[in-house]
């Protein structure tokens, strides 16, 4: 028995004056690296945010099943995309060099068709609103932006997740023929149904025979694709009998590995939520609640252990939620090792930006032990796992923060389209002030999880570790063969300075520089250093050694004798800045600058000129980045670009790089120049990794801004 009433895909004629679309959607490449990730997390995030308010005493459920369709019952929904898919393959594979991902999908559906049925994976959720329609035409509704819309999204809630309406298509991503069926029913009983297929332009006969280039998307419904079906137009499989949404994925088949991708996603990202019995979640028949989290993340996350010591780059896809559950958790408050810090205490500091917000840590000597570094994770108001941080410090302590006051609105706006990244760069388009505020945000976490390590660790002061600097030798391209101490034959000096000249006195080295177009001159040893320099005047900075400095076996670069030197600068109002002991959220610093006007790109740039005092290089040790540059600055600057090189003895050789802070980008013909970011007034910190391990380098850094 035909059970597609009288629905079909309404495929429309391209128009000639419109642009085509070839290949697949290029949304649907966000999400391809991790889809059943994606997949978990978009859906139930869409079904928080959908929360029927009038139960907000119960859980938001949803559940994730398995079924099948027989083919020959739905001829429209599902054979007639036979021909469809093969027209595209034939379509892509016209192009030369063109890539056809059209073929496998084809050959899946082709061989389903002949097997009898196809598989599809329901995402149902419950004690939510369901998805209204607008009959209007120009009148948004939460339905047609998920079914009708690209690029579109519709929250009832400013804190609700997703600004960029690109998660739909977790949905066509995972699906083996790119199709999805979406039902719902809203609390006011009424009901709504339609399918909706991505493609691409493709060649097909019209009803008359014609061969024309029809459009990508197409909606299943028996409206000819103008409007979604309602009540017993429906078709009997899809009927939604109970306020909420399903979403039916057509080409899922049923996988065991799939199953375990899922259930560990669930609990690695909505830990928190469950626990709170903010969700349920029903995989196939198997509950997690509030009253059994405990024991299913303990059966899934069996061999990652007690304990979160995995090195990666993506700790967010990979990281043990057991120690979070556990102990940051579960053991809340129960001794001096387990506490929980709110930005209400006033003796962590004022926070006016970000509003209300909780940091939850635990601290132990098996963290330190087992030389896992400090982590933490972080959440907004819909307690979801945004991003994890590993820190640079192994204190021993893990962490989870939570932001449900007004910052939380910022965050939302900045996360990337997968929902695993804070990044100010999401933020294009928006007003500069509203941009400074959401930086601000970032600030005030930073500022805030810092004060919160102070309390946590009160017997331990801020250390931060200085490098010996260079002696007075030549520094080759790829570094000085010469041995000296194990950090600094990893890391570049402390202080970035142009030409640097050292002196040693009293079981102490000096590190004077010279700016472009000035001469410095030079009192005996261990002396202040005079200068001409009217602006941010450079500086000595005495840096400990342990034993006073071997005598260099290559001659001193001679210095000229001056015949009287100036008086000393005074001190800028500000000094070299205390490094947080905390993660640092990238690029979120603060910035400043004054001097030359350059041209970038049509830009007109300002240098920024700093001395010693108001630029520190510090070597990391966290896996992730060799080094941070912390930067003083008495304003903001926009816009801003930093130029790194080496100084060889062949002159100044470009620093490539591998990789930079969040919200920066590696730029320059030589890949050594880090843009995207603006400065603020005050401390910024840029972190960094070279491409090559150079030792024993002089590093020059030229800063530039509006």
């Amino acid at each position: 028995m035909i059970k597609d009433l009288s629905c079909k895909w309404n495929f429309i004629i391209r128009n000639d004056a419109s642009m085509n679309q070839g290949r697949e959607d290029s949304s649907l490449s966000f999400f391809f690296a991790n889809k059943l990730r994606c997949l978990v997390r978009e859906y139930i995030q869409n079904s928080l945010d959908a929360h029927d308010p009038d139960l907000s005493d119960e859980p938001v459920k949803v559940s994730f099943s398995y079924d099948t369709l027989d083919c020959s019952q739905y001829p429209e929904l599902i054979i007639s995309l036979l021909e469809r898919l093969k027209s595209c393959s034939n379509m892509c594979r016209s192009i030369e060099n063109g890539k056809d991902p059209y073929y496998e999908k084809y050959e899946y559906l082709n061989e389903r068709v002949n097997w009898g049925s196809i598989g599809y994976l329901k995402v149902s959720d419950y004690n939510t609103l369901g998805m209204p329609y607008e009959t209007e035409r120009f009148k948004p509704s939460k339905f047609k932006s998920c079914v009708r819309s690209s690029s579109s999204s519709y929250k009832d809630s400013e804190h609700a997740g997703g600004s960029h309406g690109l998660g739909k298509t977790v949905g066509f991503v995972n699906s083996g023929i790119n199709a999805v069926y979406y039902s719902t029913k809203t609390t006011e009983g009424k009901t709504y149904g339609e399918g909706v297929v991505k493609l691409c332009d493709h060649l097909f006969k019209d009803e008359d025979g014609t061969v024309q280039l029809y459009e990508n998307v197409a909606f299943y419904d028996s409206n000819n694709g103008t409007r979604p079906d309602s009540g017993d137009s429906i078709p009997e499989a899809f009927l939604r009998e109970e306020p909420g949404t399903d979403a039916y994925v057509l080409g899922m088949e049923y996988n065991e590995e799939d199953i375990k991708v899922m259930r560990k996603e669930i609990l690695r990202s909505f830990f928190k939520a469950i626990k709170d019995n903010k969700l349920l979640v029903d995989v196939c028949g198997e509950e997690f609640s509030c009253d059994n989290i405990c024991n299913k993340i303990e059966e899934c996350f069996q061999e990652e252990g007690e304990l979160d010591i995995r090195r990666t780059r993506t700790p967010e896809l990979l990281f043990n939620p057991r120690p979070y559950y556990k102990e940051v958790l579960c053991n809340i408050n129960s001794d001096d090792n387990h506490r929980e810090f709110d930005t209400s205490d006033s003796s962590l500091g004022q926070f006016e930006t970000i509003g209300h917000a909780t940091l939850y840590m635990w601290k132990s000597d098996s963290i330190r032990q087992a030389n896992s570094r400090d982590s933490i994770v972080y959440m907004r108001d819909n307690n979801m796992v945004v991003e994890v941080k590993r820190g640079r410090n192994n204190k021993g302590y893990y962490a989870l923060f939570l932001c449900d006051g007004d910052g939380s609105k910022y965050l939302r706006r900045m996360e990337n389209v997968t929902h695993d990244k804070w990044d100010l760069g999401e933020l294009r388009g928006e007003s500069k002030e509203y941009q400074k505020t959401a930086a601000k945000v970032l600030q005030e976490i930073d500022s805030f999880i810092s004060a919160c390590e102070k309390q946590m660790f009160p017997e331990e002061e801020s250390e931060e570790r200085t490098i010996v600097s260079l002696r007075n030798r030549r520094v080759s391209v790829l570094g000085d063969k010469k041995q000296d101490d194990e950090v600094e034959s990893i890391w570049p000096s402390t202080n970035i300075t142009e030409r640097v000249k050292v002196t040693k006195a009293n079981g102490r080295t000096s590190i004077l520089e010279s700016l472009p177009g000035k001469r410095k001159k030079k009192k005996s040893k261990g002396k202040t250093v005079a200068s001409n320099e009217t602006n941010l005047g450079p500086s000595v900075t005495p840096i400990e050694t342990d034993s006073p400095t071997p005598t260099p076996t290559d001659p001193p670069v001679p210095v000229p004798p001056y015949p009287h030197p100036a008086p000393p600068m005074p001190a800028p109002p500000f000094g070299i800045p205390e490094t947080p002991d905390g993660p640092v959220v990238g690029g979120e610093g603060n910035f400043e600058g004054n001097t030359d006007e350059i041209e970038d790109s049509g830009v007109r740039m300002r240098e920024i000129k700093l001395d010693g005092r108001n630029r520190h290089l510090i070597p990391l040790h966290d896996g992730e980045f060799a080094c941070k540059l912390v930067l003083t600055v008495p304003r903001d600057f926009a816009n801003c670009r930093i130029e790194l090189f080496v100084q060889g003895v062949t002159g100044q050789i470009p620093l490539s790089l591998n990789r930079v802070s969040d919200n920066c980008k590696i730029s320059g013909m030589d890949s050594n120049e880090i843009t995207g970011f603006n400065l603020t007034a005050g401390n910024n910190v840029i972190k960094f990794t070279p491409v090559e391990s150079v030792k024993n380098y002089t590093l020059i850094i030229k800063a530039y801004g509006n």
